[in-house]
């Protein structure tokens, strides 16, 4: 999650500060991670990529699964996960939240 939000026991801490036990702040990223405006006109939407990313475990010398990303000016996020060792894929979309979203 970055620097700025850590894990405590059973609570979330965003700068340093309380924002709920674990359970509550997963469920509310995962509400604003899934509420892609569907207003948008996908034929309008410029994109910016964001990057592809390699996953590996610590005992992996190559990675297996990659996530590509990209970022819209409305907040959009999406995206491909592939594990190459499954040969599975799966789109990912997401938004973000905004200037009130953790850092």
């Amino acid at each position: 999650y970055g620097g700025n939000v850590y894990y405590e026991d059973d609570a979330v801490y965003v700068d340093g500060n309380a924002a709920g036990s674990a359970e509550q702040y997963a469920e509310q990223m995962a509400q604003i991670a899934h509420s892609v405006p569907a207003d948008v006109n996908a034929d309008d939407v410029q994109w910016l990529p964001l990057g592809v990313f390699g996953l590996l475990k610590e005992d992996q010398e190559e990675p297996v699964m990659f996530l590509q990303l990209a970022v819209s000016k409305e907040g959009i996020i999406a995206g491909t996960f592939q594990n190459t060792a499954t040969g599975k894929t799966v789109e990912v979309e997401g938004t973000i939240e905004g200037a009130t979203s953790p850092r």
